[in-house]
């Protein structure tokens, strides 16, 4: 077992999920009910909430085995709990979003099997998307929630375009757009704080963050 900085577990549990966070699914659900199907909406929404049980509820059992105390030095039933509260990268966002989405997008485009020849279009969508959104977080005075509905919009509109213009759906650039800025991982955090202190912010957190998205889609 290697030792690691408490403030880097949380990305290197997240980055794991990634795939497996339903964030996609909590701003579907939010959709759904806002287009009037109230009862696939709330399925999704309970659903959302299960999953994030069942992924906190994995990771804090993997916890007390691999990384209960692991660089800690915590005494008593604190150890046991899964440090989630990360830090800020020390890395520029303009080189994250900037150089970094460069090889991560074609790698999430294969992930979905995104033909190569397929990719040129979602890929400049995902990208100016993805760096809108960095831009507006670090350069504007603009709410949390404000930043995500013009995120969101200007992804959607843009594979809406984009499908009006060449045939290809929407959902295509717009998916992995939604995995990225999705809060799963807030959402599955939320119920990790619930576990160590008996408050959850998931309905007052996560459930807006997956509202101004879906507000930004519609």
């Amino acid at each position: 077992i290697v030792p690691v900085a408490v403030d880097h577990i949380s990305v290197m549990v997240f980055s794991l999920l990634l795939v497996w966070l339903p964030g996609s699914e909590l701003i579907y659900g939010v959709y759904e009910i806002k287009m009037g199907s109230t009862t696939i909406g709330g399925s999704r929404l309970v659903s959302t909430l299960i999953q994030s049980m069942l992924l906190a509820l994995g990771i804090t059992m993997g916890w007390q085995v691999f990384g209960s105390n692991a660089h800690l030095r915590v005494v008593g039933n604190a150890s046991a709990f899964v440090p989630f509260q990360g830090r800020h990268s020390s890395i520029d966002w303009r080189w994250i979003y900037g150089v970094g989405n460069l090889v991560m997008i074609p790698f999430t485009l294969a992930r979905l099997h995104v033909r190569l020849r397929d990719m040129l279009q979602p890929f400049v969508i995902i990208y100016v998307s993805l760096l809108a959104y960095a831009s507006l977080t670090h350069l504007s005075s603009l709410p949390n929630p404000m930043i995500n509905v013009a995120a969101t919009f200007i992804a959607g509109s843009a594979a809406s375009l984009d499908e009006c213009l060449t045939g290809t759906p929407a959902v295509l650039p717009l998916l992995p757009v939604i995995i990225i800025l999705a809060p799963g991982s807030g959402a599955v955090k939320s119920v990790l704080l619930a576990l160590q202190t008996g408050h959850s912010e998931f309905w007052s957190t996560s459930i807006l963050e997956g509202t101004t998205m879906a507000v930004g889609m519609y």
